[in-house]
C-alpha cells in the first residue's frame, strides 16, 4: 500500500498518522484525526539547537492535532563523519504534556499511553517483564 506523506492510515489499534523524517516541519492538517502520530527519524540530530527546534516541532503538531507525536531515530544517532549526531527519542501528550524526551541516551523507553488507560507515564522496559 502507498501512503502519501504525511498521512493517516486505517489500523486495527486505530488512525496511526505518519510523519517520515524531515516531514515533521510539513503542515500537520493531513493528520487530524489520528489517534498517534509516529515520526521515524534515520539519524541523530547535528547540533543542539536542531534537537530543540526538532523536538518544539513535535510537541506543537501534537497540541495541533490533539494527539500523542513519539519519534526516535537510530540508536546512536551516528550518520557517516558527522562531527555531532545526538540520538533521540520523545513523545508528546495531545494536550501537550512531555511523556518522554531523551537526547543522547540510547536506553529503549516505555510510555504508558492515556488513551490505552495509562497514565501517561514512562518507566523502564525492564519494569514491564
Amino acid at each position: 500500500m502507498h501512503l502519501p506523506l504525511p498521512s493517516v492510515a486505517r489500523t486495527r489499534i486505530g488512525r496511526v498518522g505518519m510523519l517520515l523524517c524531515r516531514e515533521v516541519f510539513c503542515a500537520p492538517a493531513a493528520l487530524r484525526g489520528a489517534n498517534v502520530v509516529v515520526n521515524p527519524i534515520g539519524v541523530g540530530m547535528f547540533s543542539e539547537d536542531q534537537f530543540t527546534t526538532w523536538t518544539e516541532r513535535a510537541h506543537a503538531v501534537a497540541l495541533s492535532c490533539a494527539a500523542p507525536v513519539v519519534g526516535t531515530s537510530h540508536a546512536d544517532g551516528r550518520y557517516k563523519d558527522a562531527a555531532v549526531s545526538l540520538p533521540l527519542a520523545f513523545a508528546f501528550a495531545g494536550d501537550g504534556r512531555t511523556l518522554a524526551l531523551r537526547r543522547c541516551d540510547p536506553r529503549p523507553v516505555v510510555v504508558d499511553t492515556p488513551s490505552e488507560g495509562g497514565d501517561g507515564r514512562t518507566g523502564d522496559p525492564a519494569a514491564c517483564r
